[in-house]
């Protein structure tokens, strides 16, 4: 009876999304677009980030910030579908040419090998040096379409006594057998321009800027609702990590610091240690709330357009470990499904309770777009760019003990990677997009030609793989279960592990400062408001803002900084005793 009360409550205050998570419609986010186009552009990346983010339905999914988890499944999906079709026709394709002309077909597989280093070194991703293996590609190019013509014309020239066109299988001369290899190589090209070609005019126009394309429908029921589930937990406010860090998806931690005083009353500026203080109640939730609304004005519509921090976000989060045991209240005990939504009421329950396993934190994030520069008059000067930095500062106000803690910690994730953001060089011209594709195509057709099969083999491995999960799911065999914490964030995964330029290194460090010294503030604010000595809290936050000291001119004396500080001048007779510098 009373394991079914606390199954109840915990439904109430726990749950897996709503209405209010439902899709947004609208354009596209550029992070979103750029991680929707490398399902197409990057091989590989379509096939990870299914089953990275669907494969284990029973893990937690990481908080989306500035960007739409479901656009890029769906596209993931597309995407291997047509990555699929061009594997498996290239594949058959190879399959008959080695079943009815094996001569051709080893001549064109040593051949694409060849091109593969080629094509790798023209898009400039060629490993180690690229001398070495552009020679030993051409050699073997050589080696393979040249042999046979040349050791007919060694024996001609010799005298020998064979024909003078020396036959293969069925009959056919070195040189038809070059003339074969080639019709079967522009059949592989002919079905990896056709894929291409769908795949650019998906880049140029389904997800062009200021589009709203989400991508197609799946046809399995099963990954159409984990698809659902993956959608609105993005936009829960509970995060299950796996492993250390509690921060998954903000990046790396750039700067931490905490503090901890004693709530006392402001009665007159006595400060005596040796005076009986009484006690004060502070609202935990109270606070955290007022600190959520100073910040949120930095964003305020009363400020100029230009001086809003426009890309600021504000989401109050649940952070726990996603080691659990049986029953855990995290937890969805039927489907074993982590919880992704707490409700308001929840919230407040454990802003109340910092003893916790769990613990509340107020994520403030700048988001990556950068506000474009206008004229006076309106006129574009320097648009808006997508390839920044985003800086997260998670605030954690505890009250315990009759003392209230502070703690923030700043992250910053840098930029996409390069070979994720390709989409901004694809054309919105149809015409031009065509040829784009027939280029590439060309620039890959050794690698698609010599990686088919393995591709093959792998794309159905994943896709057996995620059926026969989902399968396990449905019918409760989940082994045991004990870690259900997320483990990767599709966009810190994609992205540099820190700021690329010194620029954003700078800006890095100045939202750091502008979002932490609002904290101190309205901290401060808070508790003058309600009567608190916050001389403590000033002259720590005076250190620790004003930790530098500057001497300019000479100095003939000692000097201190800050309060509390001391200095001591050291005379000359204190030095006696020391050894003296060996001299040159």
């Amino acid at each position: 009876m009373h394991t079914e009360e606390r199954t109840t409550v915990t439904d109430a205050r726990f749950h897996h999304g709503g209405a209010d998570d439902a899709p947004r419609n609208g354009p596209l986010s550029a992070i979103t677009r750029c991680l929707s186009g490398a399902a197409y552009t990057v091989p590989g990346f379509a096939d990870r980030v299914i089953t990275e983010l669907l494969l284990d339905g029973h893990r937690a999914v990481s908080p989306a910030v500035d960007y739409d988890l479901e656009p890029i499944v769906r596209h993931a999906f597309a995407a291997r579908r047509l990555w699929l079709v061009q594997h498996a026709v290239v594949t058959a394709i190879l399959l008959l040419a080695f079943v009815f002309l094996p001569g051709p077909a080893f001549g064109l597989v040593m051949a694409a090998i060849a091109l593969a280093v080629v094509g790798r070194m023209i898009r400039g991703d060629l490993p180690g040096n690229w001398k070495v293996w552009l020679g030993g590609s051409l050699v073997l190019l050589v080696l393979t379409f040249f042999s046979g013509p040349l050791l007919s014309a060694l024996e001609q020239a010799g005298g020998s006594a064979v024909e003078t066109v020396e036959t293969t299988e069925a009959g056919v001369s070195p040189l038809g057998q070059i003339a074969i290899a080639a019709l079967i190589g522009a059949a592989a090209l002919i079905v990896t321009s056709a894929v291409r070609t769908v795949m650019v005019r998906a880049l140029s126009i389904d997800l062009r800027p200021g589009h709203s394309d989400r991508g197609a429908t799946v046809a399995s029921v099963r990954i159409e609702d984990r698809i659902a589930r993956l959608s609105a937990a993005q936009r829960g406010n509970i995060l299950l990590h796996s492993g250390k860090n509690p921060f998954l998806g903000a990046g790396g931690v750039l700067n931490a610091w905490s503090m901890a005083m004693e709530l006392k009353p402001d009665e007159d500026g006595d400060d005596r240690p040796d005076r009986p203080r009484r006690a004060v109640e502070v609202d935990p939730v109270a606070l955290n709330r007022y600190v959520k609304q100073r910040l949120a004005s930095l964003r305020s519509t009363d400020l100029r357009e230009a001086e809003r921090m426009s890309g600021l976000t504000l989401r109050d989060q649940v952070v726990s470990a996603g080691v659990g045991g049986q029953g855990w209240p995290l937890v969805d005990t039927d489907a074993l499904v982590p919880y992704s939504h707490a409700t308001p009421q929840a919230m407040e329950s454990v802003i109340r309770s910092p003893q916790a396993s769990v613990r509340h934190f107020l994520r403030a994030t700048v988001g990556a777009n950068v506000t474009p520069v206008e004229s006076g008059d309106g006129r574009l000067l320097i648009p808006g760019e997508h390839h920044s930095i985003s800086v997260s500062t998670f605030i954690h106000l505890a009250v315990e003990g009759g003392m209230l803690y502070v703690e923030t910690v700043s992250t910053v994730l840098g930029p996409l990677l390069a070979r994720f953001r390709l989409i901004d060089a694809y054309p919105a011209d149809t015409d031009l997009a065509s040829g784009r594709a027939l280029r590439e195509s060309c620039i890959d057709l050794g690698e698609n030609i010599a990686l088919a099969p393995y591709r093959l083999a792998v794309t159905l491995g994943r896709m057996h793989a995620l059926r026969r999960a989902m399968r396990a799911a449905e019918d409760g065999d989940q082994g045991d279960l004990t870690d259900f914490g997320a483990r990767f964030d599709l966009r810190q995964e994609t992205s540099a592990r820190g700021p690329v330029t010194y620029l954003q290194r700078l800006d890095a460090a100045k939202y750091t400062k502008l979002v932490e010294r609002r904290i101190s503030e309205a901290v401060i604010c808070y508790l003058r408001e309600h009567g608190i000595d916050t001389s403590e809290y000033e002259r720590r936050m005076n250190v620790y803002n004003n930790s530098g000291v500057f001497i300019r001119g000479d100095n003939y004396g000692a000097a201190a900084g800050g309060p509390e500080a001391s200095a001591v001048m050291q005379r000359d007779d204190d030095r006696a005793d020391r050894p003296k510098k060996e001299k040159d």
